[in-house]
């Protein structure tokens, strides 16, 4: 082989690892652009707001859907000035939830109630919220979700006069489980954060 042969075998090596690189970027970019549920838990509330800022100072972009219960219990004005979000809906969305999450690769769940996570472990998408997760479930995209306000075990409800019989406990657990098994990543809302990084950066390891 000759000297010009090689050297145009390395142009191209470089030229496939520059459009690589670019096909990545591009992808991360739209990863970072995700829709962001809250249905109406405040447990653990500050910690899943702190996190998402986290993740709102390393560039991710967020459009934002509220229940009316989580627009009820919520700072409303709060998650407006730490999400900075490009559009903010309270419990009907702009388009439908399938139009939407056609649209994000990422769904991120930093609130979750008991109701939402039974609705969506059995299938039901009876309200926007719980149809966008669902619905994102069923496309095989990146969800994560806090459990802080769904899970059964969580300190915050015994606090709160909580007291529930174990066969209860291991119901409400038996969901989130079913969620898991649903391909939703389950994590804690004050590591939400590092939840979405892992979950975007395994999707790009198949790539």
């Amino acid at each position: 082989m000759t000297t010009e042969q090689l050297n145009s075998l390395a142009r191209e090596a470089l030229l496939v690892e520059e459009l690589a690189q670019r096909v990545v970027e591009k992808l991360l970019a739209r990863m970072k652009q995700a829709l962001v549920v809250y249905t109406g838990s405040n447990i653990s509330a500050k910690e899943a707001l702190e996190a998402m800022g986290r993740l709102r100072a390393d560039g991710f972009t967020f459009r934002v859907l509220l229940s009316q219960s989580a627009a009820n219990l919520l700072d409303v004005k709060e998650i407006q000035r730490v999400l900075e979000p490009e559009e903010l809906w309270i419990h009907t969305p702009g388009e439908t939830p399938e139009a939407l999450t056609a649209r994000y690769d990422t769904i991120i769940v930093p609130a979750a109630t008991v109701r939402t996570a039974a609705h969506v472990a059995a299938c039901m998408a009876d309200t926007p919220a719980a149809a966008v997760i669902l619905d994102g479930l069923m496309r095989g995209k990146d969800v994560i979700l806090a459990t802080d306000g769904c899970c059964p075990d969580h300190s915050e409800r015994e606090r709160r006069g909580f007291h529930m019989a174990e066969p209860l406990k291991q119901t409400l657990r038996g969901n989130l489980e079913t969620l898991r098994s649903y391909g939703a990543r389950l994590t804690s809302a004050e590591r939400l954060d590092e939840a979405v990084k892992r979950s975007l950066q395994k999707r790009l390891s198949l790539i």
